[in-house]
């Protein structure tokens, strides 16, 4: 789960800004809380701000720096300007300042701060850093810090002898003066003793892998195909009479190009909008959800049916999940589902997982969720605008009473975060 996440010189953020999943002083929806090394950790937050106020950027942030990790060349080549202009441009010297991310946690059981600094403009990875955390002691341990691509450090009595001689026979092998992350080269096709230390570069990477999930979007198995099916039929009165089918019948082009990515990455499941592609044994399948409305015949594509309908099935695997240590983080929520079903959905979602340690970090303007009846006050932030800057802060900065409107205080301008108009 993630206890915290810090960007820096990324967008509209000219400086560091920090969201917490540590509780702050706040007593009630404790049913909100998790436990973890003698701290309270939340299980939701709730950003509001203007459009073009830097909500998206924030989730951006987090979505990049995930890639950074994961992926084999990060930076790209010269020619690459997908992150090239990435870097905060309010200020030309933000050109060459370091872009910063920095998370801090858990996964296994054990937690971790990982920081990664990289110069986006020139493609450049400056510097990374795998601590392990003693929460309780308030204190953190080293297990490697790299700076510029080949100085790399390792904390000789976090390994036995057996595997650090290993490990430096696996960066030894490495070719470290590329851009990846060492977590990707540490883990990426390689297999520990689950007793092993060395795991832990296989278990940060699983939890930036699988753990944090990212506007998601997909419906990823023919299983959660049938589970969200008969979710949506509970959150959509209007789709009661719906009957649903799975078609096998999807583009070859999808299962070929399909097949050999997940052989590459050694993916069990693999999903683009209504399309899934599927492992059993050695052989892939393909899957495609159809709609029969009512008593008609004639079956219908996802594209067919309404955006809020499609908003609605694709997020309700969350629901259903039963995995534990995920954190889902999805912008602009609700954007096209009716302020009523956008609420029963995040009842519905903390109700269902009162007991798992799952997260769920939303940006969203949808009014009707600012309350203190579904969020606490600790997990409502909003991020504001001013002179091209983002900045990102806490309800709990205001500390409003526990019987305030919340909504009329915010749309009133109490607490910031609103469009400014001018005369027309």
């Amino acid at each position: 789960m993630l206890l915290s996440f810090t960007v820096d010189n990324f967008k509209s953020f000219n400086r560091p800004s920090k969201l917490t999943m540590f509780k702050g002083n706040v007593q009630k929806k404790k049913e909100h809380l998790m436990r973890f090394a003698g701290n309270d950790v939340l299980k939701g937050a709730a950003i509001y701000g203007t459009n073009s106020g830097g909500k998206t950027s924030f989730i951006d942030a987090l979505d990049v720096s995930r890639t950074l990790v994961l992926s084999d060349n990060p930076m790209g080549n010269q020619s690459d300007t997908s992150i090239a202009d990435m870097y905060c441009r309010i200020d030309e010297n933000n050109r060459t300042r370091p872009t910063s991310f920095g998370y801090i946690f858990e996964t296994e059981g054990r937690c971790y701060r990982y920081d990664l600094q990289v110069t986006l403009n020139e493609h450049k990875l400056i510097s990374e850093s795998l601590y392990e955390g003693h929460l309780e002691e308030d204190r953190f341990t080293k297990i490697f810090e790299r700076n510029g691509k080949e100085e790399i450090s390792f904390n000789q009595e976090f390994f036995s002898p057996e595997e650090y001689s290993k490990l430096e026979g696996n960066v030894s092998d490495m070719d470290v003066s590329t851009q990846a992350t060492l977590i990707f080269m540490l883990s990426f096709k390689k297999k520990y003793p689950e007793s092993s230390n060395l795991r832990v570069f296989t278990d940060v990477r699983n939890w930036f892998d699988q753990k944090l999930i990212i506007n998601s979007g997909n419906v990823q198995t023919k299983e959660e195909m049938l589970n969200s099916s008969s979710i949506l039929k509970h959150l959509i009165p209007d789709m009661q009479g719906t009957r649903f089918e799975i078609d096998e019948n999807i583009p070859k082009q999808f299962v070929e190009t399909g097949t050999r990515y997940m052989k590459e990455f050694g993916m069990k499941s693999l999903a683009m909008a209504d399309l899934c592609l599927e492992r059993n044994g050695d052989s892939y399948t393909g899957y495609r959800m159809k709609f029969a409305h009512d008593s008609t015949d004639s079956l219908f594509n996802l594209s067919d049916e309404s955006a809020g309908t499609i908003e609605t099935l694709l997020y309700s695997p969350m629901l259903a999940e039963d995995d534990s240590d995920i954190t889902y983080v999805i912008d602009e929520f609700g954007h096209s589902m009716h302020p009523l079903l956008a609420k029963r959905f995040i009842e519905l979602f903390f109700a269902t997982h009162e007991d798992d340690r799952i997260q769920l970090i939303i940006a969203t303007h949808q009014i009707l969720l600012m309350t203190l009846s579904l969020f606490r006050m600790d997990e409502i932030w909003f991020i504001d605008k001013e002179k091209g800057e983002s900045e990102l802060y806490s309800l709990s900065e205001f500390q409003p009473r526990s019987d305030v409107a919340l909504d009329r205080n915010y749309l009133s301008g109490r607490y910031g975060a609103l469009p400014l108009f001018d005369e027309w």
